[in-house]
This record gives structure tokens, sequence and C-alpha cells, in this order.
């Protein structure tokens, strides 16, 4: 029975269930609380409104601020400028937009293989 690893891994062009063990020169490890401040920056920049967003994440317009602080601090940059009228994404939050959404998409691939392994089953994952 496969293990399922605490950490799913983007990396370009290799699918890999866990790079613990393995030296990844190009890719992106991320803790599954990182693919929440993924998924709350691709709604707020869905929606241009944190508490549209919060409400379609199910949580308080302070916690997604939050995170989407948490995010940008860990980043080290502003993905998002907020004004009265709700949010604006900043050039390079249009640029890690697509980044993003290609993260988040293979986060749920990986979980969806990791599935098929501990059941026994397993197919090609597009």
């Amino acid at each position: 029975m496969a293990r399922r690893c605490q950490r799913f891994c983007f990396h370009y062009g290799t699918h890999t269930l866990c790079p613990a063990n393995r030296n990844l020169s190009l890719s992106i490890c991320l803790t599954v609380m990182d693919e929440r401040l993924l998924t709350a920056f691709i709604t707020v920049a869905d929606t241009l409104n944190v508490s549209v967003a919060a409400t379609r994440l199910n949580i308080t317009q302070p916690a997604l601020s939050r995170q989407l602080q948490k995010l940008q601090r860990h980043l080290k940059v502003t993905l998002v400028q907020s004004h009265h009228s709700g949010v604006t994404l900043t050039a390079a939050g249009e640029e890690f937009l697509p980044v993003a959404q290609s993260l988040v998409n293979e986060i749920h691939k990986a979980e969806a293989f990791a599935k098929m392994l501990s059941t026994g089953r397993f197919s090609e994952i597009t």
C-alpha cells in the first residue's frame, strides 16, 4: 500500500508522489495549507471582492485577508491591491494567477493519483 506524503510537489515535466527522497531542482513543494492560500488567491482573483470570495470559501473576510497576506509575505510580492470597491490584481498577481491555477490543478491530480494507488487501482492521469 502506498504511503501518502504530507507534501505535494509540482515539478515541471515530471510527476512524483513524494519528493522527500529526491533532489528536484525545478520543484515547488506545497503543504496542504499552501493549497488553501493559493485557492484563496484564485477565488479573490475570480471575484475581485474579498467579502464575496470569503463567502464562496465559507470563511470570514478577516481570515481570507490573513491568508492573502500570508501568501504575499511568503512570495515576497504584492498580488492584490485593495480599494474602496473591491480589489484588483497587480501586474505580479496577473502573472502569478495562471501559475497558481496550474499548481492547484497539479495538487488535485496528485491527490487523485495517491487515492488510486491506495485503493490498488492505477490509471494514467492527464
